[in-house]
C-alpha cells in the first residue's frame, strides 16, 4: 500500500507573485457528487464578484486564467469586465478533480449501489480515482502545469478541491491534506 504522503517536484519559482480565486458561490446541488459537473453561480455568488471588484486592493491582475467550468468561467469574465482588466484565458487544466462516472449522482444512490468502491475511493483518492475519473496526483501534475506557465501578476480561477491540491503541493504537504484549505468563494489568496 503507498503512503498518503505524496510530494511532486519542487516548484522553482515562489518568487512568483500569483493570486488564486474559488470560483463564487454557486448552485450546489445537496447531496450529489460535483467534480466538474455544471451548476451555475448563484445571485449570492454574482454580489461576491462585485464586491470583490468593488474592495480589489492592489494591482490588476496582468492576466486572469480560468478553468472552462461555467462557475469558474462566468466568475473570471464577470470580475475581469468589472475591473476594466484583459479577457480571461480558459484553461482546461484548472478544472475541478474529475469524479467520472459518479459525477452529479446522489451520494446516496452511489453509497446504496457501490459501496464498496466508494470506500475504497475513500482511503485511496490520492493515487486513485474514482471510475473515470482522476485521482489527486493528476489533478496536481496539471495545476502544476499552469503554474508553471503563469507570469507573476496572474489570476487562476478554479475550484476548492483542485486549488487544495496545488495549495499542498506548494507547501510540500502531502496531498491528502488539500481539504484542509479552505478556499471562501470570490476570496482570492495571493502566493509570494
Amino acid at each position: 500500500m503507498r503512503s498518503a504522503a505524496v510530494f511532486l517536484r519542487p516548484l522553482r519559482h515562489l518568487n512568483r507573485r500569483l493570486t488564486l480565486l474559488r470560483h463564487a458561490h454557486a448552485e450546489r446541488p445537496a447531496g450529489r457528487c460535483v467534480g466538474q459537473w455544471e451548476h451555475p453561480l448563484s445571485t449570492h455568488g454574482q454580489r461576491q464578484i462585485a464586491a470583490l471588484a468593488s474592495h480589489w486592493a492592489g494591482p490588476l491582475p496582468s492576466r486572469i486564467v480560468s478553468s472552462d467550468i461555467g462557475r469558474a468561467r462566468q466568475t473570471a469574465e464577470i470580475l475581469a469586465d468589472l475591473l476594466n482588466a484583459p479577457a480571461p484565458d480558459i484553461d482546461v487544466r484548472l478544472r475541478e478533480i474529475s469524479m467520472g462516472h459518479w459525477e452529479g449522482q446522489s451520494w446516496d444512490t452511489l453509497y446504496a449501489t457501490h459501496q464498496a468502491a466508494v470506500d475504497h475511493w475513500g482511503q485511496h483518492w490520492v493515487h486513485e480515482g474514482p471510475p473515470g475519473g482522476e485521482s489527486a496526483v493528476q489533478v496536481a501534475e496539471r495545476m502544476h502545469e499552469v503554474v508553471d506557465q503563469s507570469p507573476p501578476g496572474t489570476l487562476l480561477v478554479g475550484h476548492r478541491g483542485a486549488l487544495g491540491i496545488l495549495l499542498c503541493e506548494l507547501a510540500g504537504q502531502p496531498l491528502a491534506g488539500a481539504f484542509n484549505y479552505s478556499f471562501a468563494n470570490a476570496a482570492p489568496v495571493s502566493l509570494n
